[in-house]
């Protein structure tokens, strides 16, 4: 399997390369780590580059206007870079902002090397990954605000490739186990999202948390 080519960009002035999240890198044989570093031009030079395909942001409770913008220009000229958000801290208001963000993959800051190798697969393939805690906040945060659709709305079929995304199954894989053509699958996703008025896999994953077909934490 080719290695996944991994820049962490650090964010705040109290990340360092000597956190924790650093001692889990070199644990990680799926990744090769390009760069750390705090400056996102230098990242994006080596995405342009195409040294790079997977960015870790790590961030210490803040994500600035430069950051955002730095995701926004990547996820529009380079849609093929995944992001792996891992953060000290976990509070409604970041996880309102990775979700606008559109990141899919979101770790605390005290994650271990098999979560992170998780995360980084995921994101390398364009799925999602949350931790527990981020989980756990993602259905505090938009269960209060938002009427979350039932699985209900689903057909059967719909129901088994609804349960395969988002527990993290491409949809290579999905159509293999349900032995149907990709394209079927592919109809299914957008029937599914328009059924639940999902915008994108992460308003799927709060209905599948809803729906107890994800766990919370301590389930």
């Amino acid at each position: 399997m080719k290695k996944i080519d991994l820049a962490v960009l650090l964010l705040g002035q109290h990340i360092t390369r000597t956190m924790p999240l650093s001692l889990h890198l070199g644990e990680i044989d799926e990744a090769n780590l390009a760069l750390a570093t705090h400056d996102a031009d230098e990242v994006l030079t080596y995405i342009a580059a195409g040294r790079v395909n997977v960015v870790i942001l790590y961030t210490d409770g803040a994500i600035r206007r430069q950051a955002t913008k730095f995701v926004q220009e990547v996820r529009e000229y380079y849609p093929q870079v995944g992001f792996v958000l891992v953060a000290a801290m976990v509070d409604h208001r970041l996880v309102k902002l990775a979700y606008q963000m559109g990141i899919s993959a979101c770790l605390a800051h005290d994650t271990t090397s098999t979560e992170l190798t998780v995360a980084l697969l995921a994101a390398s393939r364009g799925e999602r990954y949350l931790s527990p805690q981020w989980g756990q906040v993602f259905v505090e945060r938009y269960t209060e605000q938002t009427p979350i659709p039932m699985i209900h709305r689903l057909s059967p079929r719909q129901q088994e490739v609804f349960v395969l995304l988002v527990n993290g199954y491409g949809l290579d894989e999905v159509a293999r186990r349900l032995s149907v053509s990709v394209r079927t699958v592919e109809n299914h996703r957008t029937n599914i999202m328009k059924r639940l008025e999902a915008k994108n896999l992460i308003s799927l994953m709060l209905v599948a948390y809803r729906e107890g077909v994800l766990p919370l934490v301590g389930e």
